[in-house]
């Protein structure tokens, strides 16, 4: 599931810039959220639920870009220690 996690910190980059539907994004946030909560005894999983929570906030309301990178910063941070 890591690599899934560096391909959504790319959805997520594309997202602070406006670039990506947001049918893909919604799924996306969906997607993190499920997983989040599947796992939730896992530590991991709460930046899971953060990154789909922030997210699906993002799509009803404009955020910064920089909330958006650090996410994806963070997301990608989990997807190289999980593949690791």
């Amino acid at each position: 599931m890591g690599w899934i996690d560096i391909i959504l910190a790319g959805v997520m980059f594309f997202a602070a810039f406006g670039i990506g539907s947001p049918t893909l994004l919604a799924i996306v946030a969906a997607y993190l959220l499920v997983k989040g909560f599947f796992y939730l005894p896992d530590v991991a999983s709460i930046f899971d639920v953060l990154a789909g929570a922030v997210l699906a906030f993002g799509l009803l309301v404009a955020l910064p870009k920089l909330v958006f990178v650090i996410v994806g910063v963070v997301l990608i941070q989990k997807g190289i220690l999980s593949v690791l």
